[in-house]
């Protein structure tokens, strides 16, 4: 799986840039280096990524950065990519990653937040079968994943999703559906064909909507996957893969 150029803007796409990750480090294996990309990021108990430095004696390197990034129609890309280079992948020894934001945001916080990122997969097996990755916006008191972008783990549903655990997808009459954490598109999970994935947060309205391949020549990001509405302890303060 490939992931590039992600990015939280907030506002329209000409305000504030409040975090951007184009893996422009050296291309090549990350594991068991300090494995730093353009903004540092870091695990649970580290100041940087060191990614498998507590068992690489059982655990083959499968985290890298490409040479080059991926590509979507009409969207300038920038930098290299993330990507799992192992076919092969022990579910014990998962890991994650994640980047602080400038400060905390919450559900009483306003503005416009547009998070963004290119997901491409390499499918291997069953088509139909396990695995999943997500990018996520998290919290540091309560390490929930308040949204998501990326491939389920909800089941096996091979279709581009997201959603979050402060997020409640509302029904066709605007009425919150409790424990929806994720929604899923019709855009399916295929080899090789990059999917352009977007979270809008309306920290005014306490509300978000989710896209999946929205246009990018346009204001209007058309017709979104789900709509939500936001939970009071909303909050988040970092960025995580």
């Amino acid at each position: 799986l490939f992931l590039s150029g992600f990015a939280i803007v907030s506002g329209p796409i000409s305000a504030m840039t409040l975090v951007y990750e184009g893996f422009d480090a050296e291309p090549g294996e990350l594991d068991y280096t300090s494995g730093e990309t353009s903004f540092g990021w870091k695990i649970d108990s580290g100041t940087q990524v060191d990614w498998f430095a507590w068992n690489e004696a059982t655990v083959e390197p499968y985290h890298g950065v490409s040479d080059s990034g991926l590509s979507y129609p009409g969207l300038p890309v920038v930098g290299n990519a993330f990507v799992y280079t192992e076919e092969e992948y022990n579910p014990d020894n998962g890991n994650w990653a994640y980047r602080l934001l400038p400060k905390f945001y919450s559900y009483n916080s306003s503005g416009q937040f547009w998070l963004s990122a290119l997901f491409e997969v390499k499918i291997t097996g069953d088509p139909a079968g396990g695995g999943w990755i997500q990018l996520c916006l998290a919290d540091t008191p309560n390490p929930g994943n308040q949204v998501y972008l990326g491939l389920s783990n909800a089941g096996d549903t091979m279709v581009w999703s997201g959603g979050g655990e402060r997020l409640y997808e509302l029904d066709a009459s605007g009425n919150p559906i409790n424990g929806a954490k994720w929604s899923y598109s019709e855009v399916p999970v295929e080899e090789g064909v990059p999917a352009f994935l977007v979270m809008h947060l309306d920290l005014d309205a306490k509300t978000a909507a989710f896209y999946v391949n929205p246009p990018v020549d346009s204001d209007d990001p058309g017709e979104p996957v789900a709509e939500y509405t936001m939970l009071t302890d909303f909050y988040v303060n970092k960025i995580m893969m």
